[in-house]
Order: structure tokens, then C-alpha cells, then sequence
């Protein structure tokens, strides 16, 4: 009973200095979320290996020792490979992945949101899905494509005046005025994902330059 417990709080002092270590990637979309569990399994079999190890030396002769002894390495190379194979597994998918994001075709589409108790249509590029809003000024938005091809997409959707109107000011910097449905976008950013990038927009009600 006192192994286990020691050996739980080994596991888990291990499983924190990793977290720590990776800066906590709770993100399941993100490779760096998979890595982080691959390494965690793998502290696990360790650790529960090296507590069998100790075990059994305890009561077995010098040959059956020497059997385990080999029977551990062989358990441990396996296990190293399983992981790196994983790892080049994983590797390998978000290559195809990123090299999909770039075939997708340009284009702009209209995506309705409620905004300031009134249903406006917002132009942004083709395959874009709606991801919600928060604090009733910002929307999500979700989108498989490349996320620079994005950034530029997006960018010459709102510099183009059939459906923005541009407001430069000095101190706020660049508005985008859409007078169909009379909302102004205040604010962009452009966020990374494993296999959906995404963009977020902050509205402001009716002609805002301030």
C-alpha cells in the first residue's frame, strides 16, 4: 500500500512538471495538447515498470532477475517506439493537413449573426463557420483554410469597398463600415488551430470612428 501511494505521488508530481514544462496546453486541437499526453502515458509505464522491477527483486534468483532485466528492456524499447512512431504518426497528419488548407478555393460568403438585437450579414472568406460571440461586440469565426492565406483573405475582403467602407483615424487606427447593414468592425485578429484556423471581429452599432 505505501509503494502505491508513493508511486502515485511520483506519477502525479511528474504529470505537473510536465504541464508546467509545456506551459499547459489544454487545447485539443493543438499538437502540442497530444504530445503533452503521449509524454505523460509514457512517465506512467515507466514509472509502474521500474515499481515492478523493484518488486520482484525482492524474490526472485539472479536468473530469473536477469530474465525480467531483459523483459523490461524489451517492454521499454517498445514502448519508446510505440511513442516515436506516434509522434511521427501525428507529424505526419498535420502535414497533410496544413497542405489541404492551402487547396482550398478563395471566395467570400455572408454569415448572419445577431448583433444589437438585429440579424446583419457579415462578408468574410468561403468555408468560414460561425464560433459564437462573447460580450455582445465579439465574434468567433472558424475556418479550415491556411492561416496566412486566411489573414490575406479576410484582409481584401475588408479593404474592398463594394462591401467596407475604410475609416482611417489617427489615434484608434483602421474602421471597416458596412453600410447595408450599418455595423462597423472595430477590431480583427487571426487565431491558429490544428485544423481549424479562425479570425475573430469586434462590431460596433451603426458608423463608429471612435
Amino acid at each position: 500500500m505505501k509503494n502505491k501511494i508513493i508511486n502515485l505521488c511520483i506519477i502525479i508530481v511528474l504529470i505537473s512538471l510536465t504541464m508546467v514544462f509545456m506551459n499547459y496546453p489544454f487545447n485539443i486541437t493543438k499538437s502540442k495538447f497530444w504530445i503533452m499526453i503521449m509524454l505523460i502515458l509514457f512517465e506512467i509505464i515507466i514509472v509502474i515498470l521500474v515499481s515492478c522491477k523493484k518488486k520482484k527483486k525482492k524474490k526472485v534468483d539472479k536468473k530469473i532477475l536477469e530474465k525480467q532485466n531483459n523483459i523490461l528492456i524489451i517492454s521499454n524499447t517498445i514502448t519508446l517506439l510505440i511513442v516515436i512512431l506516434g509522434i511521427s504518426y501525428l507529424v505526419n497528419i498535420f502535414k497533410e493537413i496544413n497542405t489541404a488548407k492551402k487547396s482550398y478555393p478563395s471566395g467570400i460568403m455572408g454569415v448572419t449573426v445577431e448583433f444589437a438585437e438585429l440579424q446583419r450579414q457579415i462578408i468574410v472568406p468561403t468555408y468560414t463557420i460561425n464560433n459564437g460571440s462573447a460580450w455582445s461586440e465579439l465574434y468567433r469565426f472558424k475556418n479550415p483554410k491556411d492561416e496566412k492565406i486566411l489573414k490575406e483573405e479576410l484582409l481584401a475582403i475588408l479593404n474592398d469597398e463594394t462591401y467596407y467602407e475604410k475609416i482611417e483615424t489617427q489615434e484608434k487606427g483602421t474602421f471597416y463600415y458596412n453600410s447595408s447593414y450599418d455595423y462597423t468592425i472595430i477590431g480583427y485578429d487571426i487565431t491558429k488551430g490544428l485544423i481549424f484556423n479562425g479570425f475573430n471581429l469586434v462590431l460596433c452599432d451603426g458608423y463608429c470612428t471612435d
